[in-house]
């Protein structure tokens, strides 16, 4: 594993995201100027006056803005990613959705009763070409990350439950690889990444317990190693809910977030909580913008991108989609200066 780097040298990086940022973030009052527009043409003519313009060149493209949205939270991560000492940093960004994205992969592979060398097979091309895996081998090594458990004969449901289990493992154990190379450079960013990964530790262990796939050693074969080390006692506990796994392992920012979000009687969204584990969680970076030089810059400036993202999703929902637009209104939260 890679050494941590130090703060000065991150000083052409932070220069970059400073020179950056003019055009690349939106303005406090956009998404709600886009909210209050009329229909998708109207809403394109705002955005092409904004940072977003170059993924929706017409209005058409305002239709397909979940995938453009994603594309454009790729390249912005990979850009940093270029001239940062670390491309590990990029992980807490780009990795939880690409190792989404395998999960549905492998999980359709383990109902097809694909051969194990067809699940590895799948893995090892991720491993060496996916760019939203930029930084992994910076952190774990290939025979590492396609070491997923997967047993040709068993059932469906116990092949399924192999492979989500050993993907969200790797991707716990990567992330708190990627946290021991920064959580000493500056409280904040230390801070913040134990949340996050805990986070991610409350999402797996729910989707587990969910499912029905989890057991008395759930939480150790989860949370081993480098995991258990940053998280400490809370690596210990031992949930038998989906709600109990919230409450044992997702920071309170978290568990604030999605109280406010739950209607009373409203059962358990794992979608929701990955959301609020990758939003909530922003304000633990506000203070790193003041930092000239550093990891902290990176980080805060890659989450407010992330969390605008996110918001532009919700408000093009409400105008692609015809949602509850007041509604969508409440959900957004002003990261531009987070």
């Amino acid at each position: 594993m890679a050494e941590s780097p130090r703060p000065e040298d991150w000083s052409y990086t932070c220069g970059r995201i400073s020179a950056r940022e003019p055009y690349t973030l939106l303005a406090p009052t956009f998404l709600d100027a886009v909210l209050d527009s009329e229909g998708i043409e109207s809403a394109h003519e705002l955005i092409s006056q904004s940072s977003l313009r170059d993924s929706f060149p017409a209005p058409p493209d305002l239709r397909d803005y979940e995938a453009r949205l994603d594309r454009l939270m790729l390249a912005e991560a990979l850009d940093v990613a270029e001239t940062a000492p670390s491309q590990a940093l990029v992980g807490f960004f780009l990795w939880p959705d690409a190792f989404s994205g395998l999960r549905r992969d492998l999980t359709d592979l383990a109902k097809a009763a694909a051969s194990r060398a067809e699940v590895v097979g799948r893995l090892r091309q991720a491993y060496g070409a996916d760019p939203a895996l930029a930084g992994l081998s910076e952190v774990m090594g290939e025979e590492e990350f396609v070491g997923v458990e997967y047993e040709e004969g068993a059932g469906v449901a116990s092949r399924v439950a192999g492979v989500v289990l050993s993907l969200d493992a790797n991707l716990l154990r990567a992330l708190a690889l990627a946290a021991g190379l920064f959580r000493t450079l500056a409280p904040q960013v230390a801070e913040y990444l134990e949340d996050f990964v805990s986070g991610k530790l409350a999402e797996a262990a729910a989707r587990a317990l969910h499912s029905g796939a989890g057991d008395d050693d759930l939480v150790a074969r989860l949370a081993a190693g480098p995991v258990a080390e940053l998280l400490g006692e809370r690596a210990q506990r031992r949930p038998a809910t989906p709600q109990e796994a919230v409450e044992a392992f997702a920071p309170p920012a978290v568990r604030e977030a999605m109280a406010r979000e739950l209607r009373e009687g409203q059962a358990l969204d794992l979608d929701a909580l990955a959301f609020w584990v990758e939003s909530a969680l922003v304000d633990r970076l506000a203070g790193a913008a003041r930092v000239p030089f550093g990891p902290e810059r990176a980080f805060q400036y890659l989450a407010v991108i992330r969390a605008q993202i996110r918001n532009a999703k919700l408000a093009l929902s409400a105008v692609v989609q015809g949602l509850d637009r007041e509604e969508v209104r409440r959900r957004l939260r002003d990261y531009a200066h987070a």
